[in-house]
């Protein structure tokens, strides 16, 4: 679909510009951003490296976007700093255009596929959503972090476990903006 690649290379510059917002906060505020995730990092590679275009609008459009959406939720509600709830307030107001599209693309598009083809698009999507659900609070994928501070991730792991019972997380899904109750919600 030529629209579609129009789109997602126009999404390209946006999604710049909102890198580098954020790192000019971060910079400004706090130093060296941190990278990115294992986890995320490698759906965000395959996603770049794959010449697949519903494999960038399902992944990019509809579950990173959606993502997103429910992070900038949490920052925009929970925030104190009057510059990070306006630069989130700003960012999901195009967060939420990338992902009515990747949206809109899917319900025009993936119903008139062929079984085999739509099945294998939500399997994958099912995927890359389990990743991001299993991993993205992972103190596995912040070493580095628990390493500056003197902390053995391991531990932190079993610390983690311990404490995240399913009524705990039950718990945390009724939140409105948890992030992945957020992602949910956008994917209806």
């Amino acid at each position: 679909d030529p629209g579609a690649q129009e789109y997602a290379a126009n999404q390209t510059r946006e999604e710049a510009r909102h890198v580098a917002g954020f790192t000019n906060y971060i910079k400004v505020r706090w130093g060296k951003p941190v990278p990115v995730g294992p986890a995320l990092g490698n759906i965000l590679t395959e996603l770049v490296n794959s010449p697949l275009v519903w494999k960038k609008l399902v992944g990019m459009q509809m579950l990173v976007e959606g993502l997103a959406m429910g992070a900038f939720a949490s920052f925009y509600k929970y925030g104190r700093d009057p510059l990070m709830v306006k630069l989130m307030q700003l960012t999901m107001t195009d967060e939420a255009f990338h992902h009515k599209f990747g949206k809109i693309w899917a319900d025009r598009t993936i119903p008139n596929l062929k079984t085999e083809e739509r099945d294998a698009i939500e399997d994958w999507a099912w995927e890359v959503f389990q990743v991001l659900l299993f991993n993205l609070g992972s103190p596995e994928q912040k070493k580095h972090i628990y390493a500056a501070v003197g902390l053995d991730w391991e531990w932190v792991q079993g610390a983690f476990m311990e404490a995240m019972t399913d009524s705990n997380i039950r718990e945390e899904m009724q939140e409105s903006s948890n992030i992945f109750r957020v992602l949910i919600k956008t994917l209806l």
